[in-house]
């Protein structure tokens, strides 16, 4: 978890406002799709792979996840997958092999936040700016991000000065209970009282792309949610082409997609809208606590 500096001297009232990341503040299709290829260009230049492509890295992919027992990492299955492939073409040598992953994977990792920076949604920076200038003197205003993957806005250059930490369900202290998990918005809030010296924040605020891992989720450890709906729903089943996700997983995030809708706090379509929706959650907030504390 990487930190940025938090304001010595806070207003009273801490506002906590984290945010998912792959398809909410960037689509993260073209940005895994230009990383794949920077893994390839990276496994054909060094460990001479010709004839491999995506396809048969996600053969291998998938081939992993069959014979697993334990969960595994975003991390470790790209790299198994890497790995795979090059001794399926070149056979098995350790002290080589490792070190060609690992650079194949830093290829692409280097390139997923490079591309994820370039198709930042234009809404993202505007949003971002307007919600500091807006509540950042009113509020001890502190945003995250919260996400699965290996996404990390303090890794963009254009997001980095907004943010103060991230938490991904690939650290330490979070994996394997990735979202829907509560123990991942735990962690987070645990980050955040690290940062402020305080037990909670006045008004937690989550914003995210998905009903179940980011609405539902985060409202039932406590945040107010706001939903980022997409301008067309996705068809039931459908599922990015490098998913390796199993019936099973969708039947039940399908179930908890359909639970969170009650849960929301707020919707929007477009991070424009944000900060309006951001404010009236706060008021609404605050002058309930008002209200409990003057009864």
């Amino acid at each position: 978890m990487t930190t940025n500096g938090v304001n010595a001297n806070p207003p009273t009232e801490s506002l906590l406002i984290t945010f998912d990341l792959d398809d909410t503040i960037f689509p993260i299709k073209p940005a895994v799709e230009e990383a794949n290829v920077a893994q390839l260009r990276a496994m054909k230049q060094l460990a001479g792979y010709p004839e491999t492509t995506m396809e048969q890295c996600m053969v291998q992919t998938r081939a992993i996840r069959q014979t697993l027992t334990q969960p595994i990492t975003y991390t470790d299955l790209r790299k198994g997958a890497i790995r795979a492939e090059l001794e399926r073409i070149h056979g098995n040598n350790d002290d080589v092999a490792q070190q060609v992953v690992e650079q194949c994977f830093d290829a692409w990792l280097q390139e997923r936040h490079a591309s994820a920076e370039r198709h930042l949604f234009p809404e993202t920076i505007p949003a971002l700016q307007e919600l500091q200038s807006t509540l950042g003197q009113k509020y001890n205003l502190c945003m995250a991000g919260i996400t699965n993957g290996r996404g990390n806005p303090l890794c963009m250059p254009s997001t980095e000065p907004f943010f103060q930490f991230c938490v991904s369900g690939e650290d330490a202290n979070v994996f394997p209970h990735r979202k829907p998990h509560p123990n991942i918005y735990k962690a987070a809030l645990e980050q955040w009282q690290q940062l402020v010296e305080e037990a909670m924040p006045t008004v937690w605020i989550h914003v995210g792309d998905c009903l179940a891992n980011d609405v539902g989720a985060s409202s039932d450890v406590g945040a107010k949610a706001i939903w980022v709906a997409p301008s067309e729903e996705p068809e039931d089943g459908e599922q990015p082409s490098w998913s390796t996700a199993t019936a099973k997983d969708l039947k039940e995030r399908a179930k908890l997609m359909e639970a969170a809708r009650s849960k929301m706090s707020g919707k929007v379509t477009n991070l424009s809208q944000l900060t309006t929706v951001v404010q009236d959650i706060v008021s609404k907030e605050l002058a309930a606590a008002e209200t409990v504390l003057n009864s």
